[in-house]
């Protein structure tokens, strides 16, 4: 039996194990070098996914490293995944630079909530 290894991006793996996060095997394929995410449940304020009740929701990251030969390409996706009204909705940030990343976590994350918030009040009649 061959032991599993995370692979790809280990520099932010462990950049996002130091900020809380817990990486997990990605187990969906995917075209690229990475086969891990990492996800934590976020202290700022945010309404509960319908479907999740009591929990609080969570950011999960997806690291993506392709490489051709000459280059190295290097990104993530931050995103917040839930239900509302019976809809489910993923809002993220994509193809987010790794500096780029490390740099602005706490805006993303906060600008993603915002986003999540705001999906509730949507009703003419002013029912949430």
């Amino acid at each position: 039996m061959t032991e599993k290894t995370m692979r790809g991006c280990d520099d932010l793996r462990e950049w996002l194990i130091k900020q809380g996060f817990k990486c997990y095997f990605e187990y969906f394929k995917r075209e690229h070098d990475c086969n891990w995410y990492a996800c934590r449940k976020t202290e700022y304020s945010a309404r509960e996914c319908e479907t999740n009740e009591g929990k609080a929701m969570q950011i999960v990251i997806h690291p993506f490293s392709y490489s051709d030969g000459t280059q190295r390409w290097e990104s993530a996706e931050i995103e917040v995944i839930g239900e509302v009204k019976g809809l489910w909705f993923n809002l993220s940030a994509y193809s987010v630079p790794i500096d780029e990343l490390k740099a602005r976590l706490q805006e993303i994350e906060v600008r993603l909530l915002d986003a999540w918030n705001a999906l509730a009040p949507y009703d003419k009649k002013g029912e949430q």
